[in-house]
């Protein structure tokens, strides 16, 4: 018991400081000898004359580990579960930087078994890490159900995810997904639970990420397959629920609803190269009931509305992700990346869950039944080339460039039929009332196409600090049109009116960030990005051009036995309006409620101070501040 609780310490000390780099120490970085990529969390160890053990640690996430060597050192031993056990000879007085390749051993692969995981939520020095692969949740649940299990993670009724009340920028693997609402929600939904390895919250994160998101970051890592040959995972899920419904000025109703989900993963892995593929598809339906009242009191003269609308849904996703990199060599490894998500949702509401009133003081003035529907599709494709390049390992000195291209499709048909009663009928809502019907029908499509460059580098510098630098350049393009179409029955014919609204947006960014350990178990990190952002529509009536720096700051303090760890961190961010909040195109929900976006939104500014504290393994506080101008709501 005493060995294994030592060495899930030592895997949260890995985790949560950065290495030490000074004079004294013995500096190293544990590599896969079968492809060269790093090797995470590997036991190391100095050894005696006698082969005694005088102290070990465990690498971090990049394979970097960093030791205090004494007189009596003589033997490193590098050991990892399924990996040949290497040796190096070392000395106290000959202070160096290593690196140490680890091959794979075929006989430890056949019998090992695991005998501890890792925990399910890490405070780390700037992010809090769920690790969803060792969860029991990942079973039979999609993306976004994990995600709203989160820490302070919520997910509003349009499909918009938050971090403690704040709307976030969502990535996957390191890479903006560049969606909002129910364009998110489909890819999320697209994505079974089985295909992620953790999900890393970031309140305060750090220069290197984009400063959108007045809430932080949440970065949605999948899990990449390092096993040697073909191979391969096949999942299923299935289940149901029954729910009477019963609302004011509806019928009762009982409603099954049917969920399902299937997702394939094939790996075939090489020295030199590695193909992954994954395909999923899922199907489910919900209910959605809405109750809305407007009550204005004036002058001589009160207004007042109330409507309920009782919607079922109908959600169909898929998704499919091609992937390869190439180790070139031990220095060079360029990948591709295809993804092409599917999302579809019909939403409908009948004449007896849909129904509204308007009263003018006392009597009524208006009551109607409405048929509505919905029918949304969402398409996308997106492509992308990475290249990284090692100067030197032991430096931890590398270069990676990506270049993404995103292409969105998103359209939507909702026809509303409205049937309106005569006043002098008191919300009974008899068809032999109807005296008057009205059809409008809107559709609209949305073009959205989205260019990415992005270089980052990485390295040591004055011998203790890790510095991070880069840039990027994108540029957005989006194309909206709407057409609406209104007959009135019997004497109008069909009256159509189309609008379109495109936008453009240009950002580029600079940043730079220095993180080390100081003495007494105190760490620190500084960054500062730089972001230009030029945006516009074809006529003019929207535009913006301003440039704005977002300074980030993290001090931590760990005791020695990590039992103890307290973490303060400050950030500013943005908030830029998303494309549906800008959209100035209604779309109804009932007789008397619609929606629309605004296209004379300005940005959102917001700080926030974040403060930590995590005692033992499995406690962990934190406290969050937050001050936001010209809030979007």
């Amino acid at each position: 018991m005493t060995k294994k609780f030592f060495a899930i310490v030592l895997l949260v000390a890995g985790t949560l400081s950065s290495p030490i780099w000074a004079q004294s120490k013995l500096n190293g970085r544990v590599f896969d000898a079968s492809d060269n990529t790093p090797m995470p969390f590997t036991t190391v160890a100095v050894l005696a004359a006698d082969s005694s053990v005088i102290t070990g640690t465990v690498a971090d996430e990049n394979g970097a580990f960093a030791l205090s060597l004494t007189d009596k050192a003589k033997l490193l031993a590098i050991s990892f579960v399924g990996y040949n056990t290497e040796y190096r000879a070392v000395s106290a007085q000959i202070p160096s930087n290593i690196e140490v390749r680890l091959t794979p051993s075929s006989a430890m692969l056949q019998t090992v078994q695991i005998t501890a995981k890792a925990p399910i939520i890490e405070q780390q020095m700037d992010k809090l890490v769920m690790n969803v692969a060792q969860s029991a949740f990942a079973q039979g649940n999609n993306a976004e159900d994990l995600l709203r299990k989160a820490p302070g993670v919520s997910i509003d009724k349009d499909g918009n995810v938050k971090l403690n009340g704040q709307a976030v920028s969502v990535w996957i693997d390191g890479r903006p997904s560049q969606l909002d609402g129910q364009s998110l929600t489909a890819l999320l939904r697209a994505t079974n639970g089985t295909d992620i390895d953790k999900i890393e919250v970031m309140a305060n994160p750090s220069a290197k990420y984009d400063a959108e998101g007045q809430g932080g970051i949440i970065n949605i890592k999948t899990k990449r397959n390092f096993k040697q040959g073909f191979n391969g995972t096949l999942n299923a899920n299935a289940g149901g629920m029954k729910f009477h419904r019963d609302l004011e000025m509806t019928d009762p109703m009982n409603s099954l609803y049917f969920d399902q989900d299937v997702s394939l993963n094939l790996n075939y892995r090489t020295s030199k190269t590695n193909t992954y593929l994954q395909l999923s598809e899922s199907t489910s339906q919900i209910g959605v009931d809405v109750i809305s009242t407007t009550d204005l009191s004036q002058v001589g003269q009160d207004f007042y509305q109330r409507s309920v609308s009782r919607y079922d849904a109908n959600l169909n996703s898929a998704s499919l992700k091609l992937g390869n990199d190439w180790f070139l060599d031990k220095n060079n490894t360029l990948g591709v990346i295809v993804t092409v998500p599917y999302f579809r949702m019909n939403q409908w509401a009948d004449t007896n869950g849909n129904r509204s009133y308007q009263k003018v003081g006392d009597a009524i003035s208006q009551q109607i039944m409405s048929y509505a529907q919905t029918d949304y599709r969402f398409n996308q494709y997106m492509g992308n080339v990475n290249y990284t390049h090692t100067f030197n390992e032991a430096k931890m000195s590398e270069l990676t460039a990506n270049l993404d291209y995103m292409h969105f499709v998103n359209g939507s048909d909702n026809p509303l039929d409205n049937y309106y009663f005569s006043p002098s009928q008191m919300l009974t809502w008899n068809n032999d009332s109807l005296f008057m019907a009205q059809r409008t029908s809107l559709h609209s499509d949305r073009i959205v196409d989205i260019y990415s460059a992005k270089a980052d580098w990485q390295g040591l510098v004055l011998g203790c600090f890790l510095m991070e630098a880069g840039g990027k350049y994108a540029v957005s393009l989006t194309d909206n049109t709407m057409e609406r179409l209104s007959t009135i029955s019997p004497a109008k014919g069909p009256d159509p009116e189309i609008t379109q609204f495109d936008y453009t947006e240009h950002i580029g960014a600079l940043y730079a960030t220095l993180a080390g350990q100081l003495p007494k178990g105190i760490s620190a990190k500084l960054g500062l990005r730089g972001e230009y952002t030029y945006a516009y529509n074809s006529d003019n009536t929207v535009k913006q051009n301003y440039f704005d720096l977002f300074p980030t700051a993290y001090v931590g303090y760990n005791t020695p036995n990590m039992m103890k760890r307290f973490g303060l961190s400050y950030t500013r961010r943005i908030q830029r309006p998303n494309y549906s909040q800008l959209n100035p195109f209604q779309n109804y929900i009932d007789a008397h409620t619609s929606n629309m976006g605004n296209p004379d939104l300005k940005p959102s500014y917001g700080h926030m101070l974040n403060a930590t504290a995590g005692f033992g393994q499995y406690i962990t506080l934190a406290a969050t501040y937050m001050h936001n101008s010209d809030v979007i709501g």
